[in-house]
């Protein structure tokens, strides 16, 4: 669910780390250490905050209650901005996750906030259409546009009947392909019904009420949502084209961005195999000038970044908290518009014992609907995780 105030606070410490390692026994500097006890002192406003608001979204049952349950959600958005802060902070002074959980009981501190129950509270009030409160749907969105009086009025057009009604047809439509089996001309039916939508959809989102009315369809069908995801969108190239690679559409931005991040990522074995095909092997051929002056201009190493045991150096001078953007963008400056955005959740070990991340290359479609429904074809290009310094 991609609503605005939920989980940035763990999301904003953790993500950024990932890509930097320090060793875990290195002691924290005076400095770190300052950052880290003003990290911990945000926790407490945040979990009271949370607390509140909780109280107020799960007592709410008509719209006067949801009304009155918006500055507390406010309120939590808020704080989370002050933890985000401290979080980037902490990032950007280059300590690492697993020296955090040794030295700082990063793991205790986060734990203490009710994120889960939160983002449950907030899913449900959604999917009861927040009782009828803009003011509470707005708040959750954390969106703090102005709006004029005709824009907030609570009456529905027969236009906006019809589009909601257009949507519902849609999800339902979405949740007969859901399971494995299935046929696979409903598929394609689906597309069909979910493009013609657009324009509904478009339309509903242009004033706070009907938006928060399409969201609530959009929650009362999370089951399906999750469902489809889960089952990878039957590799279906039509639906990674609307979902994963161009999510800007009401479906494809219920998802969040990290939530699909790991979708092409985490399968950097069968990505390695796309690098030597025909089609792989022209991107790399056709890229490798580009390479060669990327490599003097930034230092990237003596690899050439298309296997975990060639892998591109990163400059010593790009700080931690900056590592995913370098690796983003050296991929595109290399592939252009084949580069996909990556997160780099998680890292592989090469033969040579060091540890890297991938940028993602979009190869192309298979162009076999017979075979795994025409799906995108991606391959790595890889970055070594470790700094020279810390290479055995």
């Amino acid at each position: 669910m991609n609503a605005a105030s939920t989980t940035r606070a763990a999301l904003a410490l953790c993500m950024p780390l990932l890509c930097h390692v320090c060793p875990a026994e290195q002691a924290l500097t005076p400095e770190q250490q300052a950052l880290v006890t003003d990290f911990h002192a945000t926790l407490p406003e945040l979990l009271q905050a949370m607390t509140a608001a909780r109280s107020a979204l799960q007592s709410a049952t008509d719209t006067a209650g949801a009304d009155a349950a918006a500055p507390l959600v406010r309120k939590v958005s808020t704080t989370e901005e002050k933890v985000q802060q401290a979080a980037t902070r902490l990032s950007a002074a280059g300590l690492s996750v697993s020296n955090l959980y040794d030295r700082a009981e990063l793991a205790k501190a986060v734990s203490s906030l009710p994120i889960a129950a939160y983002n449950a509270d907030i899913q449900a009030t959604l999917a009861n259409g927040c009782h009828g409160s803009v003011a509470l749907y707005l708040a959750i969105m954390d969106d703090t546009r102005p709006y004029t009086e005709e824009q907030l009025q609570a009456e529905l057009s027969e236009q906006e009947r019809t589009d909601l009604e257009e949507i519902e047809q849609v999800l339902a439509a979405m949740k007969e392909i859901c399971p494995r089996s299935h046929w696979r001309g409903l598929e394609d039916d689906f597309v069909r019904m979910f493009d013609a939508s657009l324009p509904a959809a478009t339309r509903l989102r242009q004033r706070p009420l009907t938006a928060m009315l399409l969201h609530r369809l959009l929650e009362r069908h999370a089951a399906s949502l999750y469902e489809l995801c889960n089952e990878n969108f039957h590799n279906n190239g039509d639906l990674e084209e609307r979902f994963v690679l161009h999510p800007q559409n009401y479906l494809g931005e219920w998802y969040s961005q990290r939530a699909l991040s790991g979708y092409f990522y985490g399968h950097a074995d069968s990505l390695d195999r796309n690098a030597d095909t025909p089609r792989g092997r022209e991107i790399w051929k056709a890229a490798a000038p580009r390479l060669a002056e990327l490599k003097k201009k930034y230092a990237l190493g003596s690899g050439d970044g298309r296997t975990r045991e060639t892998a591109l150096d990163v400059p010593a001078d790009v700080k931690p908290a900056d590592f995913k953007k370098f690796v983003n963008d050296i991929t595109r400056e290399l592939f252009g518009e084949r580069a996909l955005h990556s997160e780099l959740l998680w890292c592989t070990v090469g033969k040579n014992g060091r540890r890297v991340v991938h940028g993602l290359i979009l190869v192309g479609r298979t162009g076999n609907r017979n075979r795994n429904n025409d799906c995108h074809v991606i391959m790595p290009c890889y970055f070594n995780m470790e700094r020279k310094e810390n290479a055995q």
